[in-house]
């Protein structure tokens, strides 16, 4: 009993799968989101800058690109958490070694809530 509950336990941790997938896609989605606010934002600077339109003013330009940081700050967190729930618990992923990069590196759950 006791042998099959913890085949059982070992084996729900592929549940995270579905985790990590909806991550990815969030991240992804968040990715193309972001290229779509650069594009207004290369429009409102068009008319801020060239037809000095009073639609658009500076505040809502800042507001702009602090929304687009914001975007792509968000979509590489989600990367990086998917990344390290599926290191954590599901496999090592072999790509990730030829990377030198701190973010991919992860031993333990602390270290997914410090990056």
């Amino acid at each position: 009993m006791e042998k099959r509950f913890e085949s059982l336990l070992w084996s729900s941790r592929l549940l995270l799968l579905f985790g990590v997938l909806c991550c990815v896609i969030t991240a992804a989605t968040l990715i193309l989101l972001g290229c779509v606010e650069v594009f207004h934002l290369l429009h409102g600077m068009f008319s801020y800058l060239i037809t000095h339109s009073s639609d658009v003013s500076r505040d809502n330009l800042v507001l702009m690109v602090i929304e687009i940081l914001d975007t792509f700050l968000l979509s590489s967190i989600l990367f990086i958490f998917s990344f390290g729930l599926y290191e954590l618990f599901i496999s090592p992923i072999e790509d990730s070694k030829q990377h030198q990069s701190k973010p991919f590196k992860l031993a333990v759950l602390t270290n997914l809530k410090q990056s």
